[in-house]
């Protein structure tokens, strides 16, 4: 048995890549040293990455914020662009309107159906402006119309009595009219 013993030792200094106890203990010191330093790395490379993933995202949501304000502030004007333009079309309905004879309240009132596209609605305007223009001209008409000249609607016959009662206005009346009349009852 210690020949057994014997040869196997020998085997063991016969070859030559068998490592000893002390070089594979450094061995693994070296690697445990490696692993540690390659640990160290990866930890450093993950706390690295996520400091990076940190200011992506912080510069998206930055860029997020910053897109929707110039969204929202798009809308904004957008919207006011919409009440000008408005505004406008129903400033010029107007200005046509009154210069074409409607009350302001009527032109103002058909200028807002028109810009809101309202045409049906817009025509019952158009109803009342050609009735309050009829009532207008009917109105003006009346004005326009010379009243009759008092007495002259029934003569009734002149007597000399009731010449005598006239007041001058009357009688200088009676001469322009009926100048034999008058002469007659001169004399």
């Amino acid at each position: 048995m210690a020949e057994n013993v014997n040869e196997t030792n020998e085997q063991a200094n016969d070859t030559p890549n068998t490592p000893s106890v002390e070089e594979l203990t450094k061995q693994i010191a070296d690697l445990t040293s490696q692993l540690e330093r390659s640990k160290k790395a990866l930890n450093t490379a993950s706390s690295e990455a996520a400091d990076w993933k940190k200011q992506f995202r912080a510069t998206q949501d930055e860029a997020t914020r910053i897109q929707a304000e110039r969204d929202e502030e798009f809308k904004t004007l957008q919207d006011k662009l919409a009440t000008y333009e408005r505004q406008t079309t129903v400033a010029t309905h107007k200005a046509n309107m009154i210069a074409m004879g409607y009350p302001e309240e009527l032109a103002v009132k058909r200028a807002d159906l028109l810009a809101d596209g309202k045409i049906t609605e817009a025509m019952g305007v158009e109803k009342e402006f050609i009735e309050f223009y009829a009532k207008q001209l009917k109105a003006e008409g009346m004005r326009n119309t010379p009243s009759p000249v008092s007495g002259s609607a029934v003569t009734q016959p002149v007597t000399k009595d009731a010449f005598s009662k006239m007041s001058i206005r009357e009688r200088v009346e009676l001469k322009t009219k009926s100048p034999e009349l008058y002469a007659e009852f001169t004399k």
